[in-house]
Formats: structure tokens, C-alpha cells, sequence
């Protein structure tokens, strides 16, 4: 039986796990925001600097939790 694949894979499962909760968690605020949320070249603009500010609170965490891989 071959294991070796699947056992150096194993320390990335937890990390791979918040990484694509973080990633659903940016997805829902977005829908959420339905209308009021534009993607302009390659960003994205909200009308209001709350919104913004929760958008980057959700999404800041995501570069650190890429570098785990």
C-alpha cells in the first residue's frame, strides 16, 4: 500500500480547512452586500468605509493562512 502521498499531506488538512472557511466566510460578505459591491479592474470597491473595513478585516487574514502551504 502506498501511504507516502497521503501521509505528507496530512499536516496540511488543518490548514487547508481554515483557509477554505476564511475563503467562504469572504464569499458570504460579499453576496451579502448584493448591489452595493463593484469589482473594478482587479479590486473591488463597497460604497461605504465600514463595508470596506470589514471586507479587509475578513480578507487580511487569508495572506497568512496562504503561507502555511
Amino acid at each position: 500500500m502506498v501511504t507516502a502521498p497521503a501521509d505528507a499531506l496530512q499536516p496540511l488538512i488543518p490548514a487547508a480547512q481554515i483557509f477554505t472557511q476564511q475563503l467562504v466566510q469572504v464569499g458570504d460578505f460579499v453576496a451579502q452586500q448584493g448591489t452595493q459591491v463593484s469589482f473594478v479592474a482587479n479590486g473591488i470597491q463597497f460604497p461605504t468605509s465600514q463595508q470596506a473595513s470589514q471586507y479587509n478585516a475578513l480578507i487580511g487574514p487569508l495572506a497568512a493562512q496562504h503561507q502555511a502551504f
